[in-house]
């Protein structure tokens, strides 16, 4: 960059070398020419371009988030329905069904939505009822 905005034949490096003491024989300074203009504008320039990709990236990632809550929020929605429809047509109370929601969030140990074998079990033997593999 500073050699875009100076000239080869004024640039030192940071350790205080010119051009010709800390470059290799192929970057010879041989037409000196200060171009400040042309190097403001591909540095500012490729600011903008790399900051503009990084708010894209960071807007996709807001935009997958949010398609993935709302997927969420609708299996929940759908999983609530079927709950209220089958308290409905079995006649179900209101206090056992929230009783049911109790058991089955602490057997559901991963949090994955369902009761696994292995929660099944570790819920049976948690109350004291061993099943042998066979009967599961």
């Amino acid at each position: 960059m500073y050699i875009n905005i100076f000239g080869c034949d004024q640039y030192v490096d940071i350790y205080g070398h010119s051009q010709s003491e800390s470059l290799p024989w192929y970057f010879d300074c041989t037409k000196p020419r200060a171009q400040p203009l042309a190097a403001v504008v591909y540095f500012v320039s490729f600011i903008v371009i790399g900051a503009l990709v990084l708010l894209t990236l960071f807007v996709g990632v807001v935009t997958t988030s949010m398609e993935e809550a709302t997927a969420s929020m609708r299996i929940e929605q759908a999983v609530e329905s079927r709950v209220r429809s089958l308290a409905l047509k079995h006649d179900l109370h209101p206090q056992l069904i929230e009783s049911f929601r109790n058991v089955f969030k602490v057997l559901d140990l991963d949090g994955g939505g369902s009761i696994e074998r292995d929660e099944l079990e570790y819920g049976l033997r948690a109350v004291g009822r061993a099943i042998e593999s066979s009967e599961m």
